[in-house]
C-alpha cells in the first residue's frame, strides 16, 4: 500500500485493492490445491529426506495447479469486465489491473515446487527469494512511469523473478544433494 501511494495515489490504491480482492477470489481454488500438493510433498520429504526426490514427485502436481489456475485466470478475464460494469461500476477502471493481476495465479502454481525449500528447512534460499521480490519490485517501480497498471505488472514481474531465483536455488540444492 505504501509503494502505491508514494507512487501512484490514494485513488490507485483502492483500485489496486479492489482489483487485489476479485483476484484474491478467484485464486481460492488455486490456493486450496496447493495447500492439497503441500501436505503430501511434507510427507514425501519426510519419507525420502531428498530434495531431488520430493521434487520429482512435484512435476505432475505442479502442471495440474498451472492448468487449474490458468483456466481461472481466464474465467476471471472474461467475467470481471460484465460483473464490475453490472454492479460496481465506480471500479470499472480497476478492470485492467485485475487482467494484470490475473496472472498472478499461473505464477502461484509455478511457485510450487519452491515451497519444498520451506519443507527442506533452507531458511536462506526462503530469505534470498523474498529480498530478489521485493528489491526488484522496487527497483522496477522506478523504471516504469508511475501508473498503477505498471505497478501491477512490477509485482508480476518480481513474482517471476522469485519463481526463476527459487528455481535456481531448487537446482543448486539438488546438485549439491548429489
Amino acid at each position: 500500500g505504501y509503494l502505491v501511494i508514494r507512487y501512484c495515489s490514494a485513488r490507485d490504491l483502492g483500485l489496486f485493492g479492489i482489483a487485489a480482492s476479485f483476484e484474491g477470489f478467484a485464486a481460492i481454488f488455486v490456493s486450496a490445491i496447493m495447500q492439497i500438493f503441500d501436505v503430501k510433498m511434507a510427507n514425501r520429504f519426510g519419507e525420502t529426506d531428498s530434495v531431488r526426490d520430493s521434487l520429482k514427485s512435484l512435476i505432475p502436481p505442479t502442471l495440474f495447479s498451472l492448468a487449474c489456475s490458468v483456466v481461472c485466470a481466464l474465467i476471471l478475464c472474461a467475467l470481471i469486465g460484465p460483473f464490475v460494469r453490472l454492479f460496481v461500476p465506480k471500479y470499472v477502471d480497476a478492470i485492467p489491473i485485475v487482467y494484470i493481476l490475473s496472472l498472478g495465479m499461473p505464477l502461484g502454481a509455478l511457485l510450487i515446487p519452491t515451497r519444498l525449500l520451506r519443507v527442506a528447512l533452507r531458511f536462506k534460499s526462503i530469505y534470498a527469494m523474498t529480498l530478489v521480490r521485493v528489491g526488484s519490485m522496487v527497483l522496477l517501480i522506478h523504471l516504469v512511469p508511475h501508473d498503477i497498471s505498471w505497478f501491477a505488472a512490477c509485482k508480476m514481474g518480481a513474482e517471476l523473478l522469485s519463481i526463476f531465483v527459487g528455481y535456481a536455488l531448487l537446482l543448486f540444492a539438488v546438485k549439491h544433494e548429489q
